[in-house]
C-alpha cells in the first residue's frame, strides 16, 4: 500500500523509539489516524543518549490524548534479555485485543523477527499489521563495523548435518554487512536480492556494488525485487530457493524494513528455514532525514 492507504484504528501499536527524525513525525501521524488504546515504545539502551529526547517526546503526546504508553528499554547486546522482555510484553496484552499494529519504521529487524514469531504464537486471534515510514533522504553513510551474524532465537531452522548451506540475503547499502554473513555461514550458494528503483542512490549504492562486489564469484545467484512489498518479495524467495530446498538454508534482510516481513512470511511458509540477524557496531548520527512515503500491509 502506498502513503494515501489506511489500514483504520488498532487496538494497541509497538514501535522502537530511535533518534532519528521520521521515528518523531512518523509516530505522531500514526498515532492520531491510528487512535490505539495502548502503545509499547521500545529503545535500545546503547543508543538511549541519542533517543531519548524521541521517547521522553512519544510520552508526551501519548498523555496529551489520553494513550496508555508503556517504555521499555533492551539492549543489543543481550539477545536473551531482549526476547524476555518481548515475550512478557505480548504476554500482557489484554485477550480481547483485535488489532495490532507494528511500527517497523526504526525497528531492528531482529525485533520485527521476534515480536511477529511471538505474537504467532502466544496472539493467534489477533490481526496484525504494519507500517513504515520512508526518510525524507538518507546520509552519506548509515553504518559500519559489522558485527557477527546471529541466528534469531527460536527462528534457526532445522539444520541437517553434512548438508551443504544456502544463504538468501535481501540486500541494502552496506556491502561489508553482506560480505559479513557470506564469511560467517561458508555457503555453497548464495543469493542476492537487490531493490529495484533509483531511490536514494539505490542503483549505485546497492545494486552496482554488490555487483562489483561478487558478480565473478560463480556461487552467487542475483534476483531484483520490491522489498518494500513483502508478499512480492516472499514469492520471490519462495521461487528461488525452490532449486536449494535440500540444502540448509539461511535468509537474512539488509534492505528496506518490509523486505524483513517478506522474509517472516517466507519463514512461516517453511519453518525449516533459518534467520539470521547481521548487527552493525557503529550507526551514523545523521542516519536520516525528513518523512517520506508511508507503506502499510497486513502480516497476519
Amino acid at each position: 500500500m502506498d502513503s494515501t492507504s489506511s489500514l483504520g484504528e488498532v487496538d494497541a501499536l509497538i514501535t522502537v523509539a530511535s533518534w532519528e527524525e521520521r521515528f518523531t513525525k512518523g509516530f505522531n501521524n500514526l498515532v492520531r489516524s491510528k487512535k490505539p488504546t495502548r502503545v509499547l515504545a521500545f529503545y535500545f539502551e546503547e543508543y538511549y543518549k541519542w533517543s531519548e529526547q524521541n521517547v521522553e517526546g512519544a510520552k508526551i503526546l501519548c498523555e496529551s490524548l489520553g494513550v496508555a504508553i508503556e517504555t521499555v528499554a533492551l539492549s543489543m547486546s543481550e539477545p536473551g534479555s531482549t526476547w524476555k522482555k518481548l515475550n512478557d510484553w505480548v504476554m500482557s496484552i489484554p485477550a480481547d485485543t483485535k488489532e495490532l499494529c507494528l511500527d517497523i519504521t526504526t525497528m531492528p529487524r531482529e525485533t520485527i523477527w521476534e515480536l511477529l514469531y511471538i505474537i504467532k504464537q502466544r496472539l493467534r486471534n489477533v490481526h496484525v499489521t504494519y507500517t513504515y515510514y520512508k526518510p525524507g533522504n538518507y546520509g552519506d553513510w548509515l553504518s559500519a563495523e559489522p558485527g557477527r551474524p546471529r541466528l534469531v532465537y527460536r527462528m534457526s531452522g532445522i539444520i541437517k548435518l553434512g548438508t551443504p548451506t544456502t544463504l538468501l540475503i535481501l540486500t541494502g547499502f552496506d556491502v561489508d554487512r553482506t560480505k559479513r554473513l557470506v564469511r560467517m555461514y561458508e555457503p555453497q550458494q548464495v543469493i542476492l536480492g537487490l531493490q529495484i528503483g533509483e531511490q536514494f542512490g539505490n542503483e549505485v549504492k546497492n545494486i552496482k556494488k554488490h555487483k562489483e562486489a561478487f558478480t565473478r564469484d560463480k556461487k552467487i545467484i542475483m534476483f531484483e525485487g520490491n522489498q518494500y512489498d513483502p508478499n512480492e518479495i516472499k514469492s520471490k524467495i519462495v521461487d528461488e530457493l525452490t532449486p536449494f530446498k535440500n540444502t540448509n538454508i539461511v535468509l537474512s534482510s539488509l534492505g528496506p524494513k518490509p523486505g524483513a516481513i517478506g522474509i517472516y512470511k517466507a519463514y512461516v511458509s517453511n519453518p525449516e528455514l533459518a534467520i539470521s540477524y547481521a548487527p552493525s557496531g557503529q550507526y551514523n548520527k545523521e542516519y536520516s532525514e525528513g518523512l517520506g512515503d508511508l507503506f502499510e500491509g497486513e502480516v497476519t
